[in-house]
């Protein structure tokens, strides 16, 4: 059960992770639908997404989520080339498959380590760019799972 698609500011309103802010906290709000819904099916994976459209899981260094079956908590984590503008990508010194691949763990991947699986659960770019081959060998190289959504609105030029 993926709690929520996307978390990101909305109406004003900023989500957060771990301050304690009810009327913010993801973390808070995903740790206590997912200890609610294991009441009801205990056999359900719980997926947790992070901030910023997913792409943000940062305060799990601090705040991770806590289930009363930590067995059945998975992390998710959204990647797309479009997300990341050329002038965020500067900034970022995103400059070579190592400061690309950097910036991904340091943001979603580094879940992994802290015994939690961890699956992509969208990515996608719209051209087969420098972006697009540093996700492909990430994807390789790392081996993370990740899911696949079949239906394209459009395809690449030439393809």
């Amino acid at each position: 059960m993926d709690l929520r698609n996307e978390i990101r500011k909305a109406n004003g309103v900023t989500p957060t992770w771990g301050d304690g802010n009810p009327k913010t906290d993801w973390h808070m709000a995903a740790q206590k639908i997912g200890n609610d819904l294991q009441n009801i099916a205990p056999d359900w994976l719980i997926i947790v997404g992070g901030l910023f459209y997913q792409m943000d899981l940062t305060g799990v260094y601090k705040h991770p989520i806590k289930l009363k079956i930590p067995n059945k908590l998975v992390y998710s984590g959204h990647i797309y080339g479009f997300s990341w503008p050329a002038w965020v990508v500067l900034l970022w010194k995103i400059s070579s498959y190592g400061s690309f691949w950097e910036k991904v763990f340091n943001e979603q991947l580094y879940v992994r380590n802290l015994d939690v699986p961890f699956i992509f659960g969208e990515f996608g770019n719209n051209c087969q760019d420098t972006y697009w081959e540093y996700l492909m060998k990430l994807l390789k190289d790392t081996d993370v799972d990740w899911t696949y959504w079949c239906l394209d609105g459009y395809k690449c030029a030439n393809q």
